[in-house]
């Protein structure tokens, strides 16, 4: 098993909504963030926010996924970020889940 953790914008919302039901998970959890860069250098970091002090609304999405369908997710954020012409990436991090009570 495998915890995903998915940062977006909030104008992206419903397309995260629809990209969970396509790689058929059922079950997710979002939060809404304030995201701040309070400096440009952060190396492949630096995209994640915008480039001034003001918060960016973001929202984080996170859910408990089998590994079976940890690849098809990360794909289809890999080929929405592909086709993204703003500039504003979708950001995805995969952990392995040792144990669960």
């Amino acid at each position: 098993m495998k915890l995903i953790a998915i940062f977006s914008i909030e104008e992206l919302r419903d397309e995260l909504t629809q990209l969970f039901k396509e790689s058929q998970i059922p079950i997710f959890s979002e939060l809404e963030v304030k995201g701040f860069k309070l400096s440009e250098r952060g190396g492949e970091l630096s995209n994640w926010f915008g480039s001034h002090s003001q918060p960016v609304y973001s929202v984080l999405n996170f859910a408990f996924v089998d590994d079976s369908l940890t690849e098809g997710l990360l794909q289809r954020i890999k080929a929405i970020n592909a086709g993204n012409e703003n500039g504003r990436a979708i950001h995805a991090v995969q952990l392995n889940v040792e144990q669960y009570v």
